[in-house]
Parts: C-alpha cells; structure tokens; sequence
C-alpha cells in the first residue's frame, strides 16, 4: 500500500519523528538507515517505549522505517488498537505500508501523534 501525504522539505537522505501530542510530546526521534523504531509497551521489542498511561498503545505496536532509496517511511502495524493516518484510516495489520514524508501517525487514538518528517 502507498500513502501520499503533504511534502516536507527535510533531509531526503534520512529519517525522523516527531511527536505532537502524547507521552513523548515535543521529542525527536531519528531513524537511521537499516535501522527501525519499535513503539509500543515492551521493552523486548520496543526503542520507544511507553508507560501504562498511553493506554491505547500496545505492547508491540508499530515499527517505523525509512526508505531512502523511495524517500518514504515504512510503517507496520502490529497493535490491537491500531495504527491510523490523518484521516482516521486504518493501516491494515502485519502489512508495511510506504507513507509520504509529512504525514501525521496516531497510535490507537488521537492520543498519541507522530509526524514523519
């Protein structure tokens, strides 16, 4: 599956999110190349790790990869509550889906936002 989302003029040769709203709010997290970040609850799978009060995330939630040869991010969601881009849809389970930098990921609700950039 391929996402278009608003372009951003960042670094075309690596990868970053940034989150909006949520536990980690204002933090930066940079991707590097053949490197993912795990979200979620549990630290044996998570670099991003959430305490119990980001409810709606899950323990293993999502990864998020940067392709540089496509200049796209790769998300693959593994959640119970679901991973969403802006406009409520759902990206489908177990499946990478490419998202155009720019774009704007919620993690189980509008709760917690991360913006590609």
């Amino acid at each position: 599956l391929d996402f278009p989302a608003k372009a951003n003029s960042g670094n075309v040769f690596s990868g970053s999110v940034t989150c909006i709203s949520g536990e980690y709010k204002g933090a930066t997290f940079d991707i590097d190349p053949g490197q993912a970040l795990n979200f979620g609850k549990d630290p044996a799978f998570s670099n991003i790790i959430f305490s119990s009060a980001s409810k709606y995330v899950s323990r293993r939630h999502c990864s998020v990869t940067f392709d540089t040869n496509k200049n796209k991010y790769i998300i693959v969601d593994y959640s119970s509550n679901g991973t969403f881009i802006e406009g409520g849809v759902k990206l489908p389970r177990n499946e990478k889906v490419y998202i155009q930098r720019g774009a704007q990921i919620f993690l189980g609700n509008k709760s917690v936002c991360f913006v590609l950039n």
